[in-house]
């Protein structure tokens, strides 16, 4: 695992993404040290956050090295009913960004800055990266119910 895999989100990023579009209920991606919700899955829980079902309004920052397992775990997950926001690298050409961006329950969001993360509590320099948050939702359907 790489150091960057074990960054933290800021609590000043978690907020205001949580002000958009929380509150959170699970933290999927995290340790008790990191976790932003009450509930968290976490590795020092001994938990395999991709086979455990995601449930409620997630948070996900994934580790960075790999996140299409996690992106497909998202996807799954809010056709199951569960919303899921992920802070991810904004690099639109891995097939993890092209699976999100060809859905249409997933809405991508570039905010403008680019977040220095945290490393055991520590401010780590400025990435080379912009971030995209996105969230999965639930399908919403707009045909007309039949009669």
């Amino acid at each position: 695992m790489k150091a960057s895999d074990r960054y933290e989100t800021p609590p000043y990023v978690f907020e205001a993404i949580s002000r958009a579009f929380g509150p959170f209920t699970l933290d999927v991606c995290a340790t008790a040290k990191t976790k932003k919700c009450a509930e968290y899955f976490g590795p020092d829980k001994g938990d395999d956050a991709l086979a455990l079902a995601w449930y409620g309004r997630c948070w996900c920052n994934p580790p960075y090295s790999d996140p299409m397992p996690w992106v497909a775990k998202a996807m799954i997950s809010s056709r199951a009913g569960a919303v899921v926001v992920m802070l991810l690298p904004g690099d639109t050409s891995t097939a993890w960004y092209q699976l999100m961006y060809k859905s249409p329950d997933v809405i991508l969001f570039h905010p403008a800055g680019r977040v220095r993360f945290l490393l055991d509590g520590v401010e780590q320099g400025s990435p080379k990266f912009g971030s995209v948050v996105a969230v999965f939702h639930p399908p919403i359907s707009l045909k007309k119910p039949k009669q």
